[in-house]
């Protein structure tokens, strides 16, 4: 079915179909919704392809992730195809190491002339994109870019993230806190940690600093923390993998979770609720992360003008591990 017979169909113009499913302002809401249900139910979709090709594009979308071996980078890539499928768009995928590798995955992806970027982890790396790509960065540290104005930001609240975890840690009871991972002044979860614990001078908060966040790394530097702050009470890890690591390194020196150390950590990946005990943690929806991601660049793409910065707030999950 071509748009202007699903038009017809319903009895409205080819343009006000067009504008209703690009959620555009001015089409009444209860006009939007009845076009978006009657295509719906009869299958319909735009044919963006269509629409790109007139424009001089195609429907590619790349995307730059560091690891995929990360189950959290794993996770959202799986939702950000999902996503862009839906909007009748491909993805292609480039991984970098290292910020030294992103012009090279740049580079790469203007070979397919792809319509638009979304990256993960390279906001501190935005010299080398080009700000005629509609280009959406999945993170934001707090020393922002002076180029934010050229790109649009769609990224957890690891600043709120942060807060919120650790307002529910102390409401535990326990008073020596030590956060394991990365910190610094682009490091927003630390900084909503810290900014908790300063309020509260009768806890006591420890850092154990390193740039590694798998559960190796995790299970390794259990024992330097213990030796380094053993009056620790909560292990708050950078992110779920680590936290694993910890909580099974705890187990093998017979330390019982969380009765004599409660484990935490961020991101809310999917294993931690099949951990023993099932972890406590917070991070964002990464479908709804997926899909404001994907409506920001695919907006992007059909209008130039069109920028955002949209945090999305992280939800805590309460388990066992505290």
């Amino acid at each position: 079915m071509t748009q202007r017979e699903f038009a017809k169909k319903l009895s409205v113009s080819q343009a006000t179909v067009s504008m209703a499913l690009k959620d555009s302002p001015a089409i009444s809401e209860e006009l939007k919704n009845r076009i978006k249900q009657m295509a719906k139910e009869v299958g319909y979709s735009p044919n963006i392809a269509g629409q790109l090709l007139r424009r001089g594009k195609n429907n590619l979308i790349g995307c730059i992730f560091p690891s995929v071996h990360s189950s959290y980078y794993s996770e959202l890539l799986i939702e950000l195809f999902r996503c862009a499928q839906e909007r009748g768009y491909l993805v292609i995928l480039e991984n970098i190491d290292d910020d030294n590798n992103v012009k090279s995955a740049i580079s790469n992806l203007k070979r397919y002339h792809i319509s638009g970027i979304i990256a993960e982890s390279c906001s501190g790396a935005t010299r080398y994109f080009d700000p005629e790509i509609p280009t959406v960065f999945l993170d934001r540290h707090i020393s922002a870019p002076t180029e934010q104005g050229c790109f649009s930001y769609v990224y957890p609240d690891m600043y709120q993230a942060g807060k919120e975890i650790m307002e529910y840690l102390i409401k535990t009871g326990k008073k020596s806190i030590t956060f394991l991972g990365q910190y610094g002044s682009d490091e927003e979860r630390f900084h909503g940690v810290s900014d908790i614990c300063s309020k509260h001078p009768g806890i006591k908060f420890n850092f154990v600093s390193y740039n590694g966040f798998n559960e190796e790394d995790g299970y390794a530097l259990t024992d330097q923390l213990l030796k380094e702050y053993p009056e620790t009470e909560i292990i708050l890890a950078h992110n779920d993998a680590m936290a694993i690591g910890v909580i099974r390194r705890l187990w093998e020196l017979r330390i019982s979770v969380p009765e004599q150390i409660c484990v935490a950590g961020f991101d809310n990946n999917n294993f931690g609720k099949f951990s023993t005990p099932q972890l406590t943690t917070i991070g964002p929806d990464l479908r709804e992360l997926a899909e404001k991601a994907i409506q920001t660049v695919t907006d992007s793409i059909f209008n130039c003008e069109h920028k955002c910065i949209l945090p999305i707030k992280c939800k805590l999950e309460k388990r066992e591990s505290c």
